[in-house]
């Protein structure tokens, strides 16, 4: 059950990511919009936008961080299985 978990919790991780870079480029966008205007009234507005992507960057990069410590590929060691079939054709063996 732990493999389940982990490709879920992988899972899980890949859809905040996403789902935070959407956020961001719509966040991006209507402050593109909000420029366009030159509206002395906007200021507040644009902070507000500002601030908003900056948070979701930094919670994205926490987020790609986590994502790179999780395992994603089984380790096989297989060292000793080759080291016997080696073995065993050098000295002529037969299992």
């Amino acid at each position: 059950m732990k493999l389940a978990s982990k490709e879920t919790s992988l899972a899980a991780g890949d859809k905040a990511i996403k789902d935070n870079r959407r956020r961001i480029r719509k966040l991006q966008a209507e402050l593109g919009a909000i420029a366009m205007n030159n509206d002395e009234n906007d200021i507040q507005l644009k902070a507000e936008r500002i601030q908003d992507v900056q948070a979701l960057q930094t919670d994205t990069n926490a987020l790609r961080a986590e994502r790179r410590n999780i395992e994603r590929k089984v380790k096989i060691k297989y060292a000793g299985l080759t080291t016997l079939i080696a073995f065993r054709r050098r000295f002529s063996i037969m299992a």
